[in-house]
């Protein structure tokens, strides 16, 4: 399909795309009638509702489709446009600056035809107001209820790895003031009143200061590099390579990051519920949106990468001077809350549908004690669970990756890819252009594999290496405390010097060691967890000398066993007689343990 008339597309006109095009005569209307058009035959819902409200055409309240495709555009921008940039130039630094444009690129298109690809679905289901309403019409109530777990627990992870990112921000800036924990929660709650209004219009009027934020602080660390260099040690030399070799986890690590910076799409439904009409605004909303997108990612990672080499890092504002970096990170903030913002609304309002749906559908918009109190405590209940799991992220990293490999490839590709294969499944076969889009969409379903298969195979792999190659650990334990070590001593600072009120904080490399060393620690108390105190390694030696010589077969090791609970039953009878004891009372005797053993031979070989 062409640019024009991709932009072009009117509400009323089926897409090339859409099954309804091929469809004829009675045969379309059975289809209609089968599907609806605009008709969920479920609810009788005419699709003319208000959007995210209520699926009954007359239902009271607020009307919620306020958003043009100006407003529509810089929200999905800042859906999108955030902390993922930031690890760009790290991306580019591994696979090389030419495959890495070309990644940019290649997702940077692909998820736009993935958004146009909602846009059908959602001309086919007028009715749906976020991606698990899609999974209803696809695969019914188990479908939509195993997607609606996996999309509030994907948002929790993202919304926890935004407010981490906010966090090492406030750590920097006020010196370890407070706790790291007092600076998880501060901006925790802080989104928890942003989101406390229901309409995606008040994001909207957010998001320019959230996008002008993402935008500045990458051009100040642009500048920052390109007049005093990056940190690094005294005479280096920036290089770049325009063709990477590195390794197969490195370059699944490496796609990855670039994917999930263009992971916004799981948001889009909800954008088009609440526009005024999305059918023809959507589309040039989407193509602005990613036009801007891949322009700026290339940009900035290219910059960046090239000033910078080597000494890049991950997040790229650690790549500049210590007082630029600080600046950088403090402009970062709004663009931080603004992710969260949006990402939290989305999540927010997908719950309270579900349950609105089920216990007041027709007072879905309405504004009464009853609404706005649940709306207030599942928000509560959404941040208060990010919150929670965002204290363990220093351990819990690798688990974050494992889940973002799953959900976000899915919610990003894979789902997109099967509702179009369920638009046009009668069709999808039926012309060469349609041949050319069922091969292109099996292939996304293909790549959505490898993505989520890679992406567990190299965050298990990278864990598991830690504990399998003790050689590994010690020299990444090793060189990250060196480099800790080297910045106390430059600094005249005490040890240890991670207590608040340390006059200099690390910044880049140097906070990034310092969290390294405390997640091994972590992760190894973790993992170790109470059997190393309550079982000694020595015991490992006498369990393998009972099973090599089979010694429990011939030993009975629990002779006195009962002698040490049933001690109490003895007490319990208050006999003064010496024989009352605690082995006596199980056996059923008023002997002694050695009366009772020479009375019975068999027992006595076995308590040998």
């Amino acid at each position: 399909m062409g640019l024009k008339a991709f932009l072009k597309k009117d509400r009323t006109t089926a897409s090339n795309d859409d099954v309804a095009s091929h469809i004829t005569g009675s045969e379309k209307d059975n289809e209609e009638q089968a599907y609806g058009q605009s008709t969920d035959v479920t609810t009788g819902w005419t699709g003319d509702g208000f959007a995210g409200a209520s699926e009954y055409p007359n239902a009271p309240g607020e009307n919620y489709r306020t958003l043009g495709r100006w407003r529509a555009c810089v929200i999905l921008i800042t859906i999108e446009v955030g902390i993922g940039i930031l690890s760009l130039p790290s991306a580019l630094k591994t696979l090389g600056l030419i495959p890495g444009i070309i990644a940019i690129l290649g997702f940077g298109g692909l998820t736009t035809y993935c958004g146009f690809i909602l846009l059908q679905f959602y001309r086919r289901y007028p009715m749906v107001t976020n991606l698990v309403d899609c999974a209803l019409y696809v695969g019914g109530k188990p479908f939509e209820y195993f997607l609606g777990i996996a999309f509030v627990f994907n948002l929790v992870l993202i919304c926890a790895s935004a407010n981490i990112t906010l966090s090492v921000a406030l750590n920097t800036l006020s010196r370890h003031a407070l706790c790291t924990v007092a600076f998880l929660a501060f901006p925790h709650i802080l989104c928890w009143l942003l989101c406390i209004p229901r309409k995606l219009s008040f994001a909207a009027a957010a998001s320019w200061v959230c996008t002008i934020s993402i935008v500045a602080a990458v051009l100040i660390v642009m500048i920052a590099l390109g007049v005093a260099g990056p940190q690094a040690p005294p005479g280096f030399k920036v290089s770049i390579q325009l063709v990477g070799r590195p390794t197969f986890v490195e370059a699944v690590n490496a796609l990855l990051n670039v994917a999930f910076a263009f992971a916004g799409n799981q948001s889009f439904i909800s954008v088009m519920a609440e526009m005024r009409d999305p059918s023809k605004d959507f589309p040039p909303a989407l193509f602005m949106q990613k036009s801007f997108e891949v322009v700026i990612y290339i940009v900035v990672a290219c910059v960046i990468y090239g000033l910078a080499g080597d000494a890049v890092t991950s997040p790229a504002l650690g790549s500049a001077p210590q007082l630029t970096a600080k600046i950088a990170y403090g402009i970062l903030i709004p663009s931080v809350l603004g992710t969260g913002l949006i990402i939290g609304i989305t999540a927010i309002k997908f719950m309270y549908i579900t349950i609105m749906r089920n216990a007041k559908p027709d007072q879905v918009n309405v504004h009464n004690t009853f609404t706005w109190s649940l709306w207030i405590g599942l928000g509560a209940l959404f941040w208060i669970v990010s919150f929670v799991i965002s204290n363990a992220i220093p351990i819990f990293s690798s688990i974050l990756n494992i889940s973002s490999a799953i959900f976000v490839s899915w919610f990003t590709f894979g789902l997109t890819s099967i509702f179009w294969i369920h638009l046009n499944w009668k069709s999808q076969w039926s012309s060469p252009w349609k041949k050319f889009l069922a091969v292109s969409n099996y292939s996304i379903m293909m790549m959505t594999v490898f993505l989520m298969v890679g992406g567990l195979y190299t965050s298990l792999k990278a864990l598991i290496d830690i504990y399998n190659d003790p050689e590994t650990l010690a020299q990444s334990i090793a060189s990250q405390t060196a480099l800790i070590d080297k910045h106390l001593r430059e600094h005249k600072l005490p040890e240890p010097s991670f207590v608040a009120g340390t006059p200099v904080e690390p910044i880049g490399e140097v906070e990034k060691a310092k969290t390294s060393v405390i997640a091994f620690i972590g992760l190894r108390q973790l993992l170790e967890g109470p059997a190393k105190e309550l079982v000694p390694e020595s015991n490992f030696a006498l369990l393998m000398a009972m099973h090599r010589f089979k010694i429990a077969s011939s030993v009975h090791f629990a002779e006195s066993f009962p002698a040490h609970i049933r001690a109490i039953d003895a007490i319990a009878e208050k006999s003064e007689e010496p024989n009352i004891t605690g082995y006596a009372v199980p056996n059923g005797t008023n002997l002694n343990i050695f009366e009772f053993l020479n009375a019975n031979p068999d027992r006595a070989k076995r308590f040998v």
